[in-house]
């Protein structure tokens, strides 16, 4: 049961800006119409594979506009740690050494828990919903015995232990 939603197709780069060529939201799927069928092929399955990721529970996928508060809250957290091992660096005061050291400490743990990325795209590469989704869309054209043979996380175009799950 439950509410039947849509899928629209549109014209190229009219539903949304360049370079994307569609999306997955709450039960509704949008491609833009494509110069090609394979691409609007290859776009559907990376969306259905969105929708397989909702309703599954499995980790989701974003945008490179979606990550960039993750890399703001990242580059100040950088900020700060490098402000206090500066200020560990040059001081000769024992106190202000134990603070800028409590800092540093407080600083690199938030760090080393947030995800390793160089910019907002890099970020957006690596969710692990969208590189998922772009591995369903690299394994279209496999017939049944390439499929069986090429193990479904060897598809992924990032490195495993690099992805952002959210």
């Amino acid at each position: 049961g439950g509410v039947t939603k849509s899928t629209f197709i549109g014209n190229k780069n009219t539903l949304f800006g360049d370079g994307v060529q569609g999306s997955y939201s709450d039960g509704v799927l949008q491609v833009n119409a494509p110069a090609k069928a394979a691409d609007a092929k290859s776009t559907t399955l990376h969306e259905l594979q969105h929708a397989v990721q909702q309703r599954e529970g499995f980790a989701k996928g974003g945008s490179a506009e979606g990550m960039k508060p993750l890399m703001a809250e990242r580059a100040d957290l950088q900020q700060k740690f490098a402000t206090a091992l500066e200020q560990f660096r040059t001081t000769t005061d024992e106190v202000a050494k134990g603070n800028a050291l409590q800092q540093m400490n407080f600083y690199g743990v938030r760090l080393g828990k947030m995800p390793k990325a160089d910019s907002a795209e890099d970020a957006y590469l690596k969710l692990a919903g969208e590189a998922e989704a772009r591995a369903v869309q690299s394994r279209m054209n496999l017939n049944q015995q390439q499929r069986r043979e090429l193990f479904p996380l060897d598809s992924y175009d990032v490195p495993i232990n690099s992805l952002i799950y959210r």
